[in-house]
């Protein structure tokens, strides 16, 4: 998400001849998952360099749903069409239910036809559903309702608006709504405000192949209530069709010649326990939600004079990690962990000297590593022999509730 919103503010700077300073709303729904983004663009100070875009990209928050959230391939576009071709196919008589066709290479080869014909004609789909409207297409006549046919076993399946319609209600609708509703929760908690149409400083992009589907462009336009002309809220941004696919691509080799900066945030408060000061909550933290941090750089808690605070583990190791996903300790919400991770930690450190500092990081990818050093009570020093232990994505850590 930072590399496509990248692209896009360097898009906007070739456009317009400025840099572009405010959010970005990357809304990327793809194949297998959906991914919602909130970024800040920021001007940052530069070198001078003619070629410098002098901006930096920071993550303020997102949500998703689909493979990068719980490794299953669901709720977006590959189920999608599975579930149209699967239904079209049943009710053509070619199959008894869906479940008959899993696994069956000839409905794979007719779920790669179907997304090609949606991705050849998006304009002729956009056209029917401008015409026809978003309502029960039930009534539409035989020749209007048809969009395409699809071959299975040598027999013509025929694909109508209307099915696609009913199956975009079912299995996409509420889902792509839910997550919309948590980010401009975010936004509206955060007083950003996101429904202005005349200002230049918050942009909603919209990438990944299953965001040229216009069922989805609707969606996100009705959400936001878009207006049909001069809307600067999508101006400056995007161009083409291409310009979703290439943004991630291109956005990537923008950071890494380092024409735009990206800033890594903490998606989560992070730490080992929480501890009552005189009946007043104290969580001993590592970093904390949002945080500006490094990828692959430990943090460890500190206390109040910036000293290590050390943890007796000897023989029972961590029994308790904390993960706060809100800003106010007061009124924490801690992720709850998946039994097989909270058994694992409480076994993750067999230290015989009986203390150490606890520390955590995370890579680019979000992988949460522990870093375990020990610590000398007498010397109050910390050992510079690092126990690093990867563990896993924060998104597999937890459950899902």
């Amino acid at each position: 998400p930072a590399a496509a919103s990248a692209y896009f503010a360097y898009h906007y700077l070739q456009q317009q001849g400025r840099n572009y300073s405010g959010k970005i709303l990357l809304i990327d729904y793809g194949g297998g998952t959906l991914d919602i983004t909130l970024t800040d663009v920021l001007s940052r100070e530069t070198d001078s360099r003619e070629d410098s875009a002098a901006m930096e990209i920071r993550i303020l928050e997102r949500t998703g749903a689909g493979e990068n959230e719980t490794g299953t391939l669901g709720e977006a576009g590959i189920v999608y069409m599975e579930k149209v071709m699967g239904a079209a196919i049943v009710t053509s008589g070619l199959a008894e239910d869906e479940e008959e066709l899993r696994n069956n290479p000839l409905f794979s080869r007719a779920v790669d036809d179907l997304e090609a014909q949606l991705q050849s004609r998006t304009q002729t789909v956009a056209d029917a559903y401008d015409e026809f409207g978003l309502d029960d297409l039930s009534d539409l006549d035989e020749e209007d309702d048809e969009f395409t046919t699809i071959f299975y076993r040598g027999e013509e399946v025929v694909i109508t608006y209307s099915l696609m319609l009913r199956i975009y209600k079912e299995e996409i609708y509420d889902v792509l709504d839910k997550q919309l509703r948590i980010i401009m929760a975010y936004m509206d908690q955060h007083g950003i405000d996101y429904m202005d149409r005349d200002k230049d400083n918050f942009k909603i992009v919209l990438v990944g192949g299953f965001c040229n589907f216009c069922l989805v462009k609707k969606q996100v336009e009705e959400t936001f209530s878009f207006a049909v002309t001069d809307d600067r809220r999508n101006q400056g941004m995007i161009s083409s069709r291409e310009d979703r696919e290439k943004a991630i691509s291109y956005g990537t080799a923008l950071l890494a010649n380092d024409l735009i900066d990206i800033r890594h945030t903490a998606p989560y408060s992070l730490g080992v326990h929480a501890v009552y000061t005189n009946n007043e909550l104290c969580l001993d933290y590592a970093f904390r939600y949002r945080q500006d941090i490094e990828c692959d750089k430990a943090y460890f808690p500190k206390d109040l004079n910036g000293e290590h605070i050390p943890y007796v583990v000897r023989s029972g190791g961590i029994s308790r990690l904390i993960i706060n996903s809100c800003e106010d300790d007061k009124a924490v919400r801690t992720i709850r962990l998946k039994p097989e991770f909270e058994s694992r930690l409480k076994n993750i450190i067999k230290n015989p000297r009986g203390t150490a500092v606890i520390g955590f990081s995370l890579d680019n990818s979000e992988v949460l590593s522990i870093h375990i050093r020990e610590y000398d009570f007498l010397t109050k020093k910390v050992s510079e022999e690092d126990n690093c232990i990867e563990l896993t994505r924060l998104s597999e850590l937890m459950n899902e509730d």
